[in-house]
Formats: structure tokens, C-alpha cells, sequence
């Protein structure tokens, strides 16, 4: 799986989820002081990622995700794997 369709993917999870456009997405953006992100709603966004890329993120690699690019790296690795 490439990494701009996982990274196309989350923007469009995180548009929703949040309620914003695709284009104030940015992966270099953190996810709880630039994005404004309870960790409830990074709560369900891990599952829902979990879930769209059948992988399983452990809670000590959540505590790792401080910017969006975190994210997409993140999985773009677990897909590499399988």
C-alpha cells in the first residue's frame, strides 16, 4: 500500500471525524494543539483506522502520534509488513 493513499485515506477519516475541510489537513500538523483533538476523538480514529487497514495499534504507539505524519507513517510501516 502506497503512502499517499493511506495519508488520503486519514485526511478524509480526519475530515470528517472533525468536521473540516481536507485542505486544513496537514501531516505535519500536531494532532492535539494544531488540530484541536480531544483524545476521545483520537480514541476513535485509531479504531476506525485500526478497522479500514486491519491492523492493530498498541495504546504505547498511540502515545507516539503526536503530528498527523505520525500517523501515516505509522501504518504505511504495519502495511509494509504484512
Amino acid at each position: 500500500m502506497e503512502r499517499e493513499e493511506i495519508k488520503r485515506t486519514l485526511y478524509e477519516m480526519m475530515s470528517e471525524l472533525l468536521e473540516r475541510e481536507v485542505d486544513d489537513i496537514d501531516e505535519s500538523k500536531a494532532l492535539m494543539d494544531e488540530l484541536d483533538i480531544s483524545s476521545l476523538e483520537i480514541m476513535t480514529m485509531i479504531a476506525d483506522l485500526e478497522e479500514q487497514f486491519q491492523i492493530q495499534i498498541p495504546e504505547n504507539d498511540i502515545r507516539g502520534m503526536v503530528a498527523v505524519g505520525d500517523i501515516i507513517d505509522y501504518i504505511y510501516e504495519a502495511k509494509k509488513e504484512c
